[in-house]
């Protein structure tokens, strides 16, 4: 039996083909390089933001030790439209809320990744075996000499090529989910570590203002 030889139009689907599965291999490299920058950058913010959170309420509680030692009047004043100990019960809240949030996120994250690289490996296997389709309709002389037919090879990439799809639309659909899920508590998050600064600053401001006025 003569070599099979590969035509001008065969050469270009197995060009194709080659192609795919080196973007296969490369887009599932590239993804994971992707993901661990990213959750590196985000994890090095968020736990910055859980340890000045742990810390300003770990700091809020001494002082709190130390003020009713000296001048328990403090905690008591009203010089802006609350009792200043209030002040203090909310921002110690919103730190605590703080950290619930990020530990939360970083669940949230974790989930994230899993979803997305699955999805977009996924859509790389489905447009794989899309051209694979192409290359197996013009290498039919290939495919009698290993006994295997065209109908049989094509309906078996089809079928891997809507599974494919399938969990990519399905795994992209839950990864945007937890991304909104984890980027709407880590914007939370930012906003309830800046709003309890400011609050600790009205309790400080105000018991400073009480101890210089008594």
């Amino acid at each position: 039996m003569e070599p099979y030889e590969l035509n001008e139009k065969q050469e270009v689907a197995k060009f194709e083909l080659k192609n795919k599965r080196k973007s296969l291999v490369e887009s599932n490299v590239q993804n994971s390089n992707i993901s661990e920058l990213s959750r590196s950058i985000f994890s090095d913010l968020y736990d910055k933001t859980l340890v000045y959170s742990a810390g300003a309420f770990s700091f809020s509680l001494a002082l709190i030790g130390l003020v009713l030692q000296d001048n328990k009047a403090g905690l008591t004043f009203v010089g802006f439209f609350l009792p200043n100990i209030y002040w203090l019960y909310i921002s110690l809240f919103a730190y605590l809320l703080t950290m619930f949030l990020v530990l939360i996120s970083k669940k949230f994250d974790a989930i994230y990744l899993g979803y997305f690289g699955m999805g977009h490996y996924a859509g790389k296997l489905a447009e794989f075996e899309k051209a694979n389709i192409g290359f197996i309709k013009v290498h039919e002389g290939a495919l009698l000499m290993t006994g295997g037919t065209e109908d049989s090879a094509v309906e078996t990439s089809n079928h891997n090529s809507d599974v494919a799809s399938r969990a990519a639309k399905k795994n992209t659909k839950k990864s945007d989910l937890y991304y909104s899920l984890m980027r709407g508590c880590e914007i939370s998050a930012e906003m309830c570590a800046f709003f309890a600064s400011i609050l600790l600053f009205i309790f400080f401001w105000q018991l400073t203002q009480s101890v210089v006025w008594n």
